[in-house]
């Protein structure tokens, strides 16, 4: 896939989708989105993102959050084996989620455009209408469960 917005978007009511083996390349966003609307997680879940090579991605959305793969508002989401490069902010990215396993991928070359993001991210948009302690709690109570291991 090149030369797309996005390359491949799972959102609401998605459920035991398999991403799998695909070559990824000049997409304007993400490179893979996992995205819900709501804070139940579970009508996002379940979904797999394995073995896929996505490179020079998200150069139409450089400063919002975008990377190789993104995750936000579901639950459940396994991302392994990939190989992601060559993008101006993450390879990986979640916001508000819970239960991500993230192992065995290869990511470099990332954040050639920006230096406030890692290579693999997992934090909560702030929500600067909130009180300090609200978005506290607010943050605890969505983002529990994730693992991230045996990348490089």
């Amino acid at each position: 896939m090149r030369n797309v917005g996005t390359g491949v978007y799972l959102g609401d009511d998605t459920h035991r989708c398999r991403v799998a083996g695909n070559d990824i390349t000049q997409t304007l966003r993400d490179g893979v989105s996992v995205k819900g609307t709501s804070m139940d997680h579970a009508r996002v879940s379940d979904h797999t993102i394995d073995n896929n090579s996505i490179w020079d991605f998200g150069w139409g959305d450089i400063h919002n959050r975008c990377g190789g793969v993104f995750l936000w508002r579901c639950a459940r989401i396994t991302v392994t084996h990939n190989h992601i490069h060559d993008g101006p902010r993450y390879a990986i990215g979640t916001d508000v989620g819970n239960d991500f396993e993230i192992a065995w991928n290869l990511c470099h070359h990332v954040n050639l455009t920006t230096s406030d993001t890692s290579i693999i991210e997992g934090g909560t948009a702030g929500d600067w209408r909130l009180p300090d302690e609200e978005e506290e709690r607010r943050n605890r109570e969505h983002n529990w469960g994730n693992s991230i291991h045996h990348n490089l």
